[in-house]
Order: structure tokens, then sequence, then C-alpha cells
């Protein structure tokens, strides 16, 4: 996506690690403020938006824990701290059973966000 500066705007975070975890995997994710969502997010206090981190978890469980092209049909999310631009963040994704997707968004111990999603069936993808 290109921004009116004409430089190119990304919408994913930049992946700086990946973990193997018992049941899931755990991300360390830089947030650039170059990030497609921060334009217009609160230009004093930028944030990235909750339905965002909804999305990252579920593209991300499809690359690294062998989910399909699926969507969610269901989800409880809770959202603790907000977190914006410039800096680190760790995602813990978990599959739960055939069709639950867990996932928690840490900045050191604190608990930034976190909720589970239900998947659409197999047969419904």
């Amino acid at each position: 996506m290109k921004h009116h500066d004409g430089h190119e705007r990304s919408s994913e975070p930049e992946i700086h690690a990946v973990s193997a975890v018992d049941g899931g995997v755990v991300l360390d994710l830089f947030i650039p403020e170059t990030l497609v969502w921060f334009e217009g997010h609160f230009a004093d206090a930028p944030i990235l938006p909750g339905v965002v981190q909804i999305d990252w978890a579920l593209l991300l469980g499809r690359r690294h824990l062998s989910i399909g092209p699926t969507g969610a049909h269901s989800m409880q999310v809770k959202f603790r701290k907000v977190f914006g631009p410039g800096g680190g963040i760790r995602l813990f994704l978990e599959k739960r059973g055939a069709d639950t997707l867990r996932f928690e968004y840490r900045r050191g111990d604190d608990l930034m966000s976190s909720g589970s999603l239900k998947l659409f069936p197999e047969e419904q993808r």
C-alpha cells in the first residue's frame, strides 16, 4: 500500500523470531511506525486497533500452525492495554482441538490482549 509520501506501507508486523512451543508457537514481532494501521488512527498517540490484532493472530496462525485458509465465526477477546508502534511484542499462538485458536500479545510481563477464535469447520471453507 502506498502512502501519500510515496513510501510503501506494510500491513503486517516484522517477525524477528519464531519458536515452537508445546501446542503452539511464539513469535517475536516488531511493530514499525510505518504500518498502514497507524495512519489517522490517533495521530498524537497511535494505537494498534483490536481488529488488526485479531487479524494478525489468524494470519500468523495459518502460516505457523497448519491452519488452512479459514475465518473465525466467533471470538472471545480481552484488550487489557493498548500498544502502538515502535516496539517489540510477543505473540503466543496455540491451536486447541480442530477449531480453536488461542492468542496472547505480551510486552515483557504485561499481558496486552488475549482471546480465542472459533474457526470455521473444514467442510465450510
